[in-house]
């Protein structure tokens, strides 16, 4: 499980109690996953005393019970986009996604992460408000916890802890199914802008920044493009976007 659980990396977003933070990283201690990447935290200055830890320090690390090392290698970011660029395959997690998500329960999740060999991110969105559209256009899937009907309001770390177990289970059992290097989200994103260039300047779209855009970014992305599939495509709509700027 080594070298594939290290491809697999845990992406907080704008997380708002650092209880969660150091809750988070004991789950990801317990089923032997290292990759913890926080995305713009709230920190609480206000909370801080004079000297010492500051209130976010010692919050993460009262409830990261002998995970204090997930925390020091913890990654920090300023958005997004930066935390999941390198990555070719990103789940989501949300209980009610747009209609385009292709949704799958943590099993079958687990089951795809392990077949295959693709710097992956599962991304959970703040604790109040989820995962914003933009965001979630980025996801390749979404993981969907089942819950009773009547309360799915799930903790951040205990979401986390469903899908990290459910992994780990999976991880040691299945084999690789294939090496085919996959894009990056960084030029899937690159591709998708040329082709909402393409979109407004022919007036298929009004703007670039709409829902259909985001339906339209999530196409390439949950399509699996090969690397080589990928390259074709963004030379195909450099080429048409060219063409159109000269007639305009």
């Amino acid at each position: 499980m080594g070298e594939k659980k290290n491809k697999i990396k845990f992406v907080l977003v704008s997380t708002r109690s650092p209880g969660n933070i150091g809750s988070s990283a004991r789950v990801l201690k317990n089923f032997g996953f290292q990759n913890l990447y926080l995305v713009d935290p709230h920190f609480h200055k206000k909370r801080d005393e004079e000297e010492g830890e500051t209130y976010f320090e010692k919050e993460t690390k009262r409830m990261a019970y002998k995970s204090f090392d997930i925390l020091e290698k913890a990654r920090l970011f300023n958005s997004f986009e930066e935390a999941v660029s390198e990555c070719s395959l990103i789940f989501g997690t949300d209980p009610n996604p747009p209609q385009y998500s292709r949704i799958v329960y943590p099993e079958e999740a687990a089951e795809i992460i392990a077949r295959e060999n693709s710097e992956t991110a599962i991304v959970f969105g703040t604790e109040s408000d989820g995962m914003s559209k933009r965001e979630i256009s980025f996801c390749s899937y979404i993981i969907k916890i089942p819950t009773v009907e009547t309360f799915v309001d799930l903790n951040l770390s205990h979401s986390l802890a469903i899908v990290a177990y459910s992994i780990y289970r999976k991880v040691n059992n299945t084999k690789i199914s294939s090496d085919e290097e996959k894009p990056t989200i960084k030029l899937l994103e690159e591709l998708t802008d040329d082709f909402l260039d393409i979109g407004v300047k022919s007036e298929f779209l009004r703007e670039k920044d709409s829902d259909i855009a985001n339906e339209f970014r999530n196409i390439f992305i949950k399509d699996s493009l090969t690397l080589r599939s990928a390259g074709i495509l963004r030379s195909f709509a450099k080429r048409v976007r060219s063409k159109l700027i000269k007639s305009s």
